[in-house]
């Protein structure tokens, strides 16, 4: 016991405080990168994508109403300029690769128009 008083009488305690603080932000940092970083990453890919679904169904929004409007036959690049028109004021980036997937969908399929957009504090309202 006396020598772990004695031991304690000359220890430099800002030598020791300065190791404390930095195994303290060590562990910390450890906590971060598994637990806080993970979450982060995660809840931005779920923003990611709920952006690209949004993109998506305003796109086939887009394109059937042009197909609605530009009802002769022949009228395929008038649809296409309206829909990057409409697109464009929307501010929404969609290219023609998006745009032609949606015509695609609209030709080949019984496609019926839905907005499937999640609800919750992440997403926001569909406003077309």
């Amino acid at each position: 016991m006396d020598t772990l008083i004695e031991l304690l009488k000359h220890t430099d305690y800002r030598a020791l405080t300065q190791v404390l603080v930095v195994l303290l932000s060590s562990a910390l940092m450890t906590v971060m990168a598994v637990k806080v970083l993970p979450l982060i990453k995660a809840k931005l890919t779920e923003d990611s994508w709920a952006r690209w679904l949004r993109t998506l169904e305003i796109t086939k929004m887009l394109v059937r109403a042009a197909e609605q409007i530009y009802n002769e036959p022949g009228k395929g690049f008038e649809k296409l300029i309206w829909v990057k028109t409409q697109l464009e004021q929307r501010n929404v980036l969609a290219d023609d690769a998006v745009i032609e997937a949606a015509v695609y969908e609209l030709n080949n399929e019984n496609w019926t128009y839905q907005v499937s957009v999640p609800h919750g504090d992440l997403y926001e309202p569909l406003e077309v």
